[in-house]
């Protein structure tokens, strides 16, 4: 029994000859290396840049834009506390007027947010937003007003 495979693709395509094969292997290597000789020099005789002067551009390539980097350092705070550490009623005084602040400024923000969700709510219901979507919104202008309600009655605010 004779058992007859197909001939793949290589070995259907025409051979190459040794010439044709230097000229393929020379044209990868100048495309992979822009000097051989860079290549062939040890690594010992090659120092290190970061210099941009020395990185090869294109000649339509821009120049690229160091990135802004913030300064690092400590946020100056408004609210330290500044009477006497000894005493403690003053201290606690202190922290009950900034965790008021905290409470007023939430209940504020409140406001803004529920008339920002429920624009969106309106918006969404004119673009075909699903009603899952839409009910979780809902749930959450209820959550949000329901803890500013809470804030309120903490500090003794009339609810509206």
């Amino acid at each position: 029994m004779v058992l007859i495979i197909p001939s793949s693709p290589v070995e259907s395509s025409p051979p190459v000859t040794p010439n044709e094969q230097l000229l393929i292997h020379d044209s990868a290597v100048k495309q992979q290396v822009p000097s051989i000789r860079a290549a062939a020099e040890p690594l010992s005789n090659k120092q290190p840049s970061l210099d941009i002067k020395n990185i090869p551009m294109q000649s339509n390539a821009k120049p690229s834009v160091k990135p802004y980097v913030p300064p690092i350092q400590a946020t100056p705070s408004n609210a330290d506390y500044t009477g006497d550490l000894n005493d403690h009623h003053a201290y606690q005084q202190f922290h009950n007027d900034q965790e008021k602040a905290l409470k007023l400024a939430y209940i504020t923000a409140t406001k803004s947010k529920v008339k920002r969700l429920e624009t969106l709510i309106e918006r969404g219901k004119h673009e075909g937003v699903t009603e899952q979507q839409l009910t979780f919104a809902r749930e959450k202008i209820a959550g949000l007003n329901a803890m500013a309600n809470k804030l309120k009655v903490e500090l003794n605010l009339p609810s509206q």
